[in-house]
């Protein structure tokens, strides 16, 4: 039985040289749709799509139809737009270090729980409104102008251009317009049931998305230098041989070793993966036959393996109605009567295994065992989006009580956007930082308050909980080029 549990987040795909950052996806995603540069083009567009629309509301349908430069919005994703939106509004048009502009499901949480789908009713009625009514109507009925609304997101949009930042009030009223116009270009606002079909437009449109990461997952994963495919058996007809198979073996070995001379059967572990990916998994992927470095394969792989959120399946189809990925907000403060719930990742995961057609859950899924001592945390950030799997498993293992239990956090240092390694010390403070947040979060729902409060001083008095960096470069003869570099070549 597994004495190990190791928990993989989007880290550990980068440390094999997986390009899975949220940014490396949308400039994909964006150049897929026309844009030369998605860092200058798409600024010079969007620059333009929002003055239109902040001094024209009316005639913005009319507008957008004469000037090339509108195209984007009826071609980009709402989802993406919401993207670009708080890209487009960073202090001086500069993404932070964390490139958090980028992370689909922090973004999506803010602007639902922001109440967006509520707020674009709302705009709906507010043009309605100004199309029917003079001023002076308007005044006397009480309705809120939606030109009022629009000056303020144009003397905005000139405080960018100066360089000053932007609050998240006015993104938030300047996505709820954009949205709105958007959705106006290709449907007919029904007034009776619209909060309902705004839902399910977003949901429609978030599928969407998720089929175009899945794509984008295809294309670095089967279309890099060196992929190929061979046959199998008749259980398994194909299997796809990865370039980054090998790395992804050998990080995964250094993890399963690493700190656990006190287990019985240290090379028996599960995985719980917060990846789309499972290169481990040798009935998919396969295996090299020759090795780049000194590392030894697993022999067995993991007993148990769960990707969390769906993973690629390159045997499977992707529809325009089904993927075999989701990404989602976290359930928790979230009424499941709420309009919100449906974008959860608790409803959605349900909802994916119920469905028979995306072949969702896998097999030997249970990954949570009494046997697990250990439990490894590598590549996540710990964040809010995950944060009811962690309360979960905690409570599963009995965080405060199971004295046997120990939890490792490991970090790796690597280069910076300027190429050069990040300093250590800052990266071990980050994940100190994270590390403390979850622990003293999860204190906080433990019946007994004291137990709660003391639970991360229990752990350390006891050492039940580390933070170690683990020493891991990728060889440059396994670094893969991403497909927009490769299609520059």
């Amino acid at each position: 039985m597994a004495e190990q549990l190791i928990l993989l987040g989007n880290g550990f795909d980068l440390s094999v040289g997986l390009r899975t950052r949220y940014t490396d996806f949308f400039n994909f995603q964006m150049k897929k749709l026309g844009a030369n540069s998605a860092e200058e083009e798409l600024d010079t567009s969007i620059h333009s799509i929002l003055m239109t629309l902040a001094q024209s509301p009316t005639d913005f349908k009319e507008l957008l139809c004469q000037h090339d430069t509108h195209h984007y919005i009826n071609k980009i994703n709402p989802w993406y737009w919401l993207l670009i939106i708080e890209r487009f509004m960073e202090e001086g048009g500069q993404t932070n270090s964390s490139n958090e502009w980028s992370n689909i499901e922090a973004v999506m949480h803010r602007y639902l729980q922001n109440d967006l789908i509520d707020k674009m009713r709302s705009t709906f009625s507010s043009i309605k409104a100004l199309n029917q009514y003079d001023s002076h109507v308007i005044d006397r009925m009480g309705i809120t102008s939606a030109q009022n609304e629009l000056n303020q997101i144009s003397d905005t949009i000139m405080l960018k251009a100066n360089g000053e930042k932007v609050d998240q009030p006015i993104k938030q009223r300047m996505a709820v317009f954009l949205l709105t116009y958007k959705y106006q270009l290709n449907h007919e606002p029904d007034f009776r049931n619209l909060k309902q079909h705004l839902t399910n437009w977003l949901y429609s449109s978030l599928n969407e998305l998720e089929n175009n990461f899945e794509n984008y997952l295809k294309t670095i994963l089967e279309m890099s230098d060196g992929a190929t495919k061979i046959p199998v058996t008749k259980e398994s007809p194909q299997t796809h041989i990865s370039p980054f198979v090998n790395p992804t073996e050998d990080l995964l070995n250094i993890l399963v070793q690493s700190d656990a001379e006190s287990l019985e059967t240290p090379e028996q572990y599960n995985i719980l993966n917060f990846n789309f990916t499972n290169l481990y998994n040798q009935k998919l992927w396969g295996s090299y036959p020759e090795r780049a470095t000194d590392y030894q394969p697993l022999d067995e792989g993991p007993e148990k393996s769960l990707n969390v959120h769906g993973f690629f399946d390159p045997n499977k189809q992707t529809t325009h109605d089904t993927s075999h990925i989701i990404f989602g907000i976290d359930n928790k403060d979230i009424n499941p009567n709420d309009t919100n719930y449906v974008f959860t990742k608790t409803y959605r995961t349900l909802y994916a295994a119920a469905d028979s057609r995306q072949n969702y859950m896998q097999q030997g899924s249970d990954v949570f065992s009494n046997d697990i001592k250990i439990i490894k945390f590598f590549g996540h950030s710990l964040g809010e989006a995950d944060y009811s799997y962690f309360q979960q498993m905690f409570d599963y293992f009995d965080l405060y009580n199971d004295d046997s239990l120990k939890l490792y956090f490991y970090f790796r240092v690597f280069k910076g956007s300027d190429g050069q390694p990040i300093d250590e010390n800052v990266l071990a403070q980050q994940q100190v930082e994270a590390v403390v947040k979850l622990i003293d979060r999860y204190g906080d729902t433990l019946d007994n308050q004291d137990h709660g409060k003391n639970l991360l001083t229990r752990l350390q008095m006891m050492k039940r909980i580390v933070i170690k960096r683990i020493d891991w470069e990728l060889q440059e003869n396994q670094t893969e080029k991403t497909p927009n570099e490769k299609a520059a070549n």
